[in-house]
């Protein structure tokens, strides 16, 4: 499955996560493509460790952390999701440890991995465990 740049601009300009918005769909349909050939998803959730404090996810520090093959998207006003298709824990791990350097603020960093082995019942379920990971 591959994604238009400009899906992925979007995205990055902080599309809605609820509705029909397109992280919804993207972690949906990563989510169904993940349990379908048995390949792992990795959800990183992202926030800044100050509560007073927001980040720009235009920033290049951002692109620079992750591949083009993951999607990230403003989830609400302080939070961020990185949806990383085929990337096992230990990828999602060294994803999060970029971010940690590169980024200029503090972050809190939950990250989750779905596969054959740790299976969850749904996007929804890898969102609640990846909050309760937050870090």
């Amino acid at each position: 499955m591959s994604f238009r740049a400009d899906e992925v601009t979007e995205v990055m300009e902080g599309l809605p996560l609820n509705g029909p918005g397109l992280f919804a769909d993207r972690i949906a349909a990563e989510f169904a493509h993940s349990v379908r050939h048995g390949v792992p998803l990795s959800l990183l959730l992202i926030e800044p460790s100050r509560a007073d404090e927001v980040f720009a996810v235009t920033d290049p520090a951002w692109r620079e952390s992750v591949r083009s093959s993951d999607v990230v998207a403003r989830i609400d006003k302080r939070r961020v999701a990185v949806i990383a298709p085929r990337t096992t824990a230990s990828m999602a791990a060294e994803i999060a440890a970029r971010l940690r350097t590169r980024v200029p603020q503090a972050l809190r960093i939950g990250v989750v991995t779905q596969s054959p082995t740790h299976p969850f019942d749904g996007p929804g379920a890898m969102l609640r465990a990846a909050e309760i990971a937050l870090t």
